[in-house]
């Protein structure tokens, strides 16, 4: 009875409930379990991983001396030692082996072998190994396995490769166990092709697949990646929820969040449900894209059916908001952290110091820092290099010295990237000897000078016109085995262009060629105003035609510079106002393209009506619209959107009306931001009918509930000061049946709250009492 409910138990707590069962039944009764009994106890104690329980039940029958241990017995307790790393004392359990008379066996050595591996002692391992040959044993694949990831774990990957490929031509049978390490440490390596290559012909498991998997995103890319995760499921493998997560970070890292976001609604499919790092993840990956609304609406799901959002969620968010200038809103997010029971830390905080500083509140930042310091929470070399660079780029740069000593004082080191900040900005500054001096003190603190820092001089250097003095900093960091890179090259490159040495400047771009340096677009937008100015503009056309051969898409300020040459061919002056570049020049410049076998193409005008939105010449771009569809091209997606953004934003309402009427009526979905953008412009220009219309009218697309509540209301209306309205269309919403969740209401609760509006907040309250 003893043997069937042990291995009938499938969890640890139900392990640990029979362990209490049977001390009950031996107390009460004074039943003796025979030692195959405890052996089955102690044996069920180590494969759920119970090891102090194992140890402290291995005592027990030594000490009881009501039945004799066995090999099992003592394999038990040595196998719970070198899995919890105490290979020492499991060392002295098999002294007792030896006094007690009997024999090791395999098992026996085969932990021994982990507990060293796993202690980082691999001589003792392989002296473990060959005892165990010696006295007659054969090592199996456990031992064999073991090894391998020892000597992958302490970076001699290619002797554990040797070592596999050498038990296998023994004959051993290599198990998925054996190649999951060398795996993981091949492609941690960059090695990811040589990892591939060791798998052909392998059926693995879904660990070692999903560790391939991991791998092959990070160094090669998702086309591959994919590849495997289908030939794992070919071979008829369930992915888990690692898997999911692997595909879902990978697809993340490459931007491909809506890539992401259908493997992530595809778990439950598998039958597998999204765990919190799940959630993480695809939040973390829609803030880097500027999805704050997708990101809002998987928070709240979060907090409505689960898992709980942690503290790694709130930072994505808190960093996504601060990221895109929001950073009130972050604030408000770090609140509604704290009234949840979940305490910021010190990356919380770092987010806001960063955010504060990225929209120029400097003092609004260092606020924050010591905000920290009253919470017990010590600013580290992130925070401080946050805040240092704030004060630089407020052209604070002596405070930012004096920042960089209180580091020291409060035992903060600084790192490269804190010198690196401040390198360029005394560059910048034209302040060169305290830029040295500042390289000099980092060599002194054990910090080499990298990439980015001799690029920091170099940039500053040009800056200031001091181009020959900038060749001669690239020269030295060659001399001293540091490569320059593409933006380094870059910096050079257009500091030539600004004083009239094009010609250089292209001569040093084809070095870059040379070198295996792709020029990049700033590189080569850098080149064609160089010979522009120099006035060879229809040079710099034939720039531009080599450019996009080469891959690198031109952007609105390459097509700039061509403008002010065009521009300059009918006006003559030196400096010319951004103004005077009408559509006149812009059609002038599209014929130029057309004549240059350049397009135009439908990219064309998205980059230049795009460009045009950015610089808020809304008006131009719209008539750019329209000599687009005279020569037969019909607006995309992005056009439209970006447009409607720029009109709603300058409150032409009549226009964007308009606009969005076009859209409709050509298939095109504006997306939910640009509908906002309407909302509140028609809402700011009191058309609160046409508001309500057009709000109703989204609730007839695919948009979450909480997703246009999160977008529209909280992060529209509610922000531009719409309470009263931002309830009504609550309500219409509710009659709808379009309801959003609790957690929204709260939110909104909390935000009315922190506005004062005591009776929109009561209404919004009794919302919340009906959820």
């Amino acid at each position: 009875m003893v043997l069937s409910m042990i291995r009938s138990c499938e969890t640890a707590s139900e392990m640990i409930t029979a362990v209490d069962s049977l001390k009950r039944v031996q107390s009460t009764t004074g039943f003796a379990p025979t030692v195959a009994a405890y052996n089955a106890v102690l044996i069920g104690l180590n494969r759920f991983g119970l090891f102090g329980q194992t140890l402290s039940l291995y005592n027990d029958i030594l000490d009881s001396g009501g039945v004799s241990a066995t090999l099992v017995t003592h394999n038990s307790a040595i196998d719970a030692l070198c899995r919890d790393g105490r290979v020492r004392e499991a060392e002295a359990v098999l002294d007792r082996v030896a006094e007690s008379g009997l024999r090791p066996d395999e098992f026996t050595y085969t932990s021994l072998v982990l507990g060293h591996c796993r202690a980082r002692d691999i001589g003792a391992a392989f002296r473990t190994f060959d005892r165990m040959v010696g006295e007659g044993l054969r090592p199996g694949s456990a031992a064999h396995a073991h090894l391998i990831n020892g000597l992958c774990e302490v970076g001699r990957v290619d002797e554990g490769l040797g070592l596999l490929r050498g038990m296998v031509a023994k004959g051993v049978e290599a198990t998925p166990h054996a190649y999951t390490v060398p795996v993981m440490a091949l492609c941690r390596a960059g090695r990811a092709m040589e990892a591939c290559e060791l798998l052909r012909g392998v059926r693995a498991n879904v660990r070692v697949y999903t560790a391939l998997i991991g791998g092959v995103f990070r160094s090669i890319g998702s086309r591959l990646a994919v590849g495997w995760f289908c030939r794992m499921v070919r071979e008829g493998l369930a992915p888990n929820v690692v898997t999911f997560n692997v595909l879902i970070d990978g697809f993340c890292s490459e931007l491909r969040v809506w890539d992401a976001f259908r493997v992530f609604e595809g778990m439950s499919r598998w039958g597998c449900e999204a765990n919190t790092r799940s959630f993480n993840q695809m939040i973390r990956g829609f803030c880097g894209v500027g999805e704050d609304g997708k990101a809002m609406v998987l928070f709240t799901q979060m907090l409505k059916m689960g898992p709980s959002p942690d503290r790694l969620t709130y930072n994505s968010l808190v960093g996504g908001f601060c990221k895109r200038g929001d950073v009130w809103r972050a604030v408000s997010l770090v609140e509604f952290m704290k009234g949840s029971g979940c305490e910021p830390d010190e990356w919380t905080y770092t987010g806001l110091v960063s955010g504060f500083c990225r929209v120029g509140e400097v003092e609004s930042a260092s606020g924050v820092v010591e905000e920290m310091k009253k919470r017990s929470l010590r600013p580290n070399e992130v925070t401080y290099t946050s805040l240092i660079d704030g004060y630089c780029k407020d052209g604070k740069v002596d405070l930012a010295m004096k920042l960089l000593r209180v580091m020291e004082e409060e035992e903060c080191k600084p790192n490269a990237l804190t010198y690196n900040v401040l390198i360029n900005s005394h560059a910048r500054e034209d302040r060169f000897s305290e830029a040295k001096a500042l390289c000099v003190e980092m060599k002194e603190r054990g910090l080499l000078p990298n990439v980015v820092t001799y690029t920091s001089l170099v940039s500053g250097l040009c800056k200031n016109g001091a181009v020959n003095l900038a060749l001669k900093v690239v020269d030295e960091m060659v001399e001293r085995d540091c490569a320059p890179n593409v933006y380094t090259y870059g910096a050079l490159v257009h500091g030539l262009c600004q004083v009239g040495r094009a010609e250089e400047a292209e001569a040093l771009m084809r070095e870059m060629e040379e070198k295996g340096l792709a020029p990049d677009v700033v590189t080569y937008t850098s080149v064609i105003d160089g010979f522009v100015r120099l006035g060879q503009l229809d040079y710099g056309f034939s720039l531009l035609k080599r450019m996009i051969d080469a891959g690198c898409m031109p952007n609105y300020r390459t097509y700039g510079a061509l403008l002010r040459g065009l521009v300059k061919e009918k006006v003559e002056e030196e400096h010319l106002d951004e103004k005077i570049i009408d559509l006149d020049a812009v059609t002038s410049l599209i014929i130029r393209l057309s004549e240059n076998g350049l397009g135009p193409t439908v990219d064309t005008y998205a980059i230049l009506i795009t460009g045009l939105c950015r610089d808020g010449r809304w008006n131009e771009a719209n008539q750019l619209v329209e000599d687009m569809r005279s020569r037969g091209l019909c607006p995309n997606e992005e056009i439209y959107n970006c447009l409607l953004l720029e009109i709603s934003g300058h409150s032409q309402v009549d226009l964007a009306v308009e606009i969005l009427d076009k859209m409709l009526v050509e298939g095109i979905g504006p997306s939910l931001i640009a509908y906002k953008a309407l909302i509140c412009s028609l809402w700011r220009e009191g058309r609160e009918e046409e508001t309500r219309s057009l709000f109703e009218s989204i609730l007839l697309h695919h948009w979450d509930p909480d997703e246009i509540v999160w977008t529209v209301l909280v992060d529209g209306l509610l922000k531009e000061g719409g309470s009263e309205l931002c309830t009504k269309l609550l309500n219409i919403m509710e009659t709808k049946g379009c309801v959003p969740s609790f957690q929204i209401y709260n939110i909104i609760a909390k935000q009315l709250s922190n506005e004062e509006k005591c009776g929109e907040r009561d209404r919004v309250a009794n919302n919340l009492g009906g959820c």
